[in-house]
């Protein structure tokens, strides 16, 4: 055992990935389990039972693990030093090494139930399947409720690092396309029958098993696929050959009804008795397609793939944007505010009741949104708008939470006609919806072009929760302004429309907000990767489908920064002034996630590190607050002088790595960034942290330096003290610029510009109709 983790040590060095990622790897895999222990874990937890793997696994040849390893071991994917790391062949092997027989069995297995149930289906399912076969005693059944969930992840991962999770994820959606199994998640009647096939599967000699459950048909399928070869299954899809391990599949009358006539499935209304997951596969290719699933008629399918297609077209003419409250010292820092801004048309007249519709589910009134909803609902029935208001309006409660919500209803009844009329309406909000929150997500790095929504046939869920968060950012404050989305609120919706999962993210604290979420998919904000050169980047998500299992997580799957209990003091010096000449470093910092092991191992802290060595370590959270507030808004002529007024101290990525910054209370202090983002990012948290005003150029460092002046003379006669409480007195700090672009757009949202312009354009038509007319009446 030695030698292998030795060698996988090394095999992970040869990859690139860092001294400190691998470090988190090791640890977190020996606390919570990941694939690194996934094997390991498996020999120790059989001998805590005092159970050996071929007196479990009874049926022999149901898994060729010889083979398995060949086919899975040939490559690997994993988040590392900020990036995703490939490699194939004799490399990947090395790293992964070899898995156990049983283990092989549970990592094909719960990359396939990961693919039809949802996460605490699965627990259920592997609970009462490792019972039977363990048939443990007492003691053995509290030993496997401790160490289950580790060995759940540690088989999670196992899946996700070999690729074996999107293998099952492309069966599932080709058994959706070819309707041989519904749309949607495991019924919660079935895990019964899900236990007891995997149980005869792995330990009983039978050769037959027979169902009716298409959804049981299609899991066998996934197997079968992944690694089961001993396991065919007939009367399912195609022909299949004769094994001793037969899974044979025999209808049930009703899924015939819905599988061949399915205009009379509101007869038997099927599908609602079924009790299904919420969970519609949507491709990010042609993503109005996924209406083709639900069980409606070849007309209301037209109808709904144009609607969605409309929806989606009026998501161009708004955007969540990123609110600048101006400078901020470190510790007022809470989290980055989003407001939605309107790009679009002020809207004409329209029906009364598909205007409050719209002002209801739209995040902005604008006429393409508008016009787009007023259009696919003048082929419904009469007063329609009305009923769906009613269908998808939230109840409120006042305790003042973050979570004031009360769902009234999760899904929708009525006949055929307003079925038909919602599921073109939830079509339409689905291709807004996702048009508009798919611009702050970056889906470049999934291995599957293929998300899946907590949403489906007759569902209000997730329109009601999204028509809680655009209350929540139209509403106003006290002070007036919109009060807008944080980044940790915005995570929700996200989740429901991306990975098909609910969640509720309480603000435990200043500074402690939710920076990410681990479910079926992995979604991240994006400056915990990658480098951003605007706070509009730095405002968008990241979400993956790889191995993540280096970065910590609670046991709800929530990413939460660390506390940073004790801030890294940097040795503030004073520096001699010289010529200024705007430059850069040849090579910019890297950023690493690890966990924060001094407080909270399941919390997360940005580690900047230069050619390996540690350099800094930030909540990421704050960091992002301190930049956006110091980024100053690009001018449309950028000055060609770029000489500051006043002869600066420059500050060097040479100075971060020697722990030696220069102070700037004698002269002011430039950074030299430029081609460096993750640089100039870095010395703006470091400085705002220290209690220094920080202003970072974008397009013209002019401008910057007089932003630095004006904000050092507001900050006279406010308490605006350093983390040792001493207050600052010294001259500002300028980040220079990080590119050489003059023409940088900028979307920031000004705090002063939060009024009714931002959403109702109609409003400020009617100012400037009003000023023309009292200009014309003086004259």
């Amino acid at each position: 055992m030695a030698l292998q983790v030795s060698t996988g040590y090394g095999s992970l060095l040869a990859l690139g990935v860092g001294a400190g990622d691998i470090a988190s790897i090791l640890s977190l895999g020996r606390r919570v389990g990941n694939w690194w222990t996934a094997s390991s874990g498996d020999e120790e937890f059989l001998r805590l039972l005092d159970e050996d793997e071929l007196e479990i696994l009874t049926r022999r040849g149901v898994i060729d693990i010889a083979r398995f390893n060949k086919v899975w071991n040939m490559s690997i994917t994993l988040l590392a030093n900020g990036k995703k790391i490939t490699a194939q062949g004799e490399q990947a092997q090395k790293v992964l090494g070899r898995l156990t027989r049983f283990t092989g069995c549970m990592v094909c297995i719960i990359a396939t139930l990961d693919a039809f149930a949802d996460f605490a289906t699965v627990r259920t399912i592997l609970y009462d399947l490792l019972l039977r076969l363990l048939k443990a005693t007492e003691h053995g059944q509290d030993l496997l409720v401790s160490e289950l969930q580790s060995r759940i992840n540690a088989w999670r991962s196992a899946a996700c690092v070999r690729s074996i999770h999107i293998r099952a994820r492309e069966v599932r959606q080709s058994l959706i396309q070819e309707k041989s199994i519904l749309d949607g998640l495991l019924p919660a009647k079935d895990v019964k029958e899900v236990v007891h096939f995997l149980y005869w599967m792995l330990a009983e000699n039978t050769h037959q098993f027979l169902t009716s459950s298409s959804d049981l048909a299609g899991i066998a399928t996934c197997l079968s696929e992944t690694g089961f070869d001993l396991l065919s299954i007939h009367g399912f899809i195609g022909n299949s050959s004769d094994t001793p391990c037969r899974l044979m599949y025999e209808p049930s009358q009703n899924h015939s009804l819905f599988a061949h006539n399915l205009d009379r499935f509101y007869e038997k209304d099927w599908f609602s008795q079924a009790s299904r997951g919420l969970c519609t596969a949507v491709s990010l290719v042609q993503p109005e397609e996924s209406i083709g699933a639900f069980p409606i008629d070849k007309d209301t399918s037209h109808r709904c793939r144009y609607a969605w297609k409309r929806g989606s077209q009026a998501s161009q003419a708004v955007e969540l944007r990123i609110r600048k409250d101006g400078h901020q010292g470190y510790n007022q820092i809470d989290d980055i505010i989003y407001t939605p801004v309107d790009l679009g048309e002020p809207y004409e007249r329209i029906d009364p009741s598909v205007h409050t519709l719209a002002s209801c589910q739209g995040f902005v009134l604008n006429k393409e949104l508008c016009n787009g909803l007023q259009q696919i609902l003048d082929k419904e029935p009469k007063g329609i708008a009305d009923w769906l208001l009613e269908q998808t309006a939230p109840q409120f409660n006042h305790d003042g939470s973050d979570n004031a919500v009360v769902l009234q209803k999760e899904c929708i009844n009525g006949t055929q006609e307003k079925i038909n009329a919602f599921t073109v309406f939830q079509s339409f909000l689905m291709g807004y919806y996702y048009g508009v929150f798919l611009k702050l997500v970056d889906t470049r790095l999934l291995q599957l072009q293929m998300i899946d929504g907590a949403w489906g046939f007759r569902s209000v869920q997730v329109l009601t929760e999204i028509r809680a968060c655009i209350t929540t950012a139209t509403r106003r404050s006290e002070g007036g302004h919109r009060e807008g989305i944080p980044r940790h609120k915005l995570l929700e919706p996200l989740c429901s429309l991306l990975f098909s999962s609910h969640i509720s993210i309480p603000n435990i604290g200043r500074g402690r907000s939710c920076i990410g979420v681990k479910g079926k998919r992995t979604l991240l904000i994006r400056s915990l990767v990658d480098a951003c050169h605007t706070p509009d980047e730095m405002g968008k998500f990241l979400l993956l489908d790889i191995d993540v299992s280096g970065i910590p997580a609670d046991v709800d799957g929530l990413i939460r920064p660390g506390v940073l209990q004790h801030p890294q003091i940097c040795s503030f010096q004073r520096a001699t002034m010289q010529s200024f000449r705007e430059t850069g470093p040849s090579e910019d910092c890297t950023r690493h996630i690890e966990p924060d092991w001094d407080v909270n191992p399941e919390t997360a802290l940005l580690c900047i590190r230069f050619k390996g060595r540690r350099v800094a370590t930030l909540n990421v959270v704050r960091a992002d607050g301190a930049f956006a507030s110091a980024y100053i808004k690009p001018v449309h002529a950028p000055s060609e002088d770029e000489t500051p007024p006043t002869m600066p101290i420059s500050c060097t990525i040479g100075d971060l790595v020697d722990n030696r910054l220069p102070d700037s209370n004698t002269s002011p202090v430039i950074v030299q960034a430029q081609g460096a983002p993750c640089l100039a990012y870095t010395l703006a948290a470091i400085y705002t942290e220290a209690g220094w005003p920080v202003s970072v150029a974008s397009n013209c460092i002019s401008t910057a330096w007089h932003d630095a002046k004006t904000n050092k003379q507001n900050l006279r006669g406010r308490a605006y003290v350093d983390i040792d409480g001493r207050t600052k007195r010294g001259k500002p700090i300028v980040i220079a610029r990080v590119a050489l672009e003059k023409d940088i757009p900028y979307r920031l949202v000004e705090s002063k510009q939060l009024d009714d312009d931002n959403f109702m354009p109609y409003a400020r038509l009617l100012n400037e109709s009003l000023h023309q007319k009292i200009y014309s009446v003086r004259e």
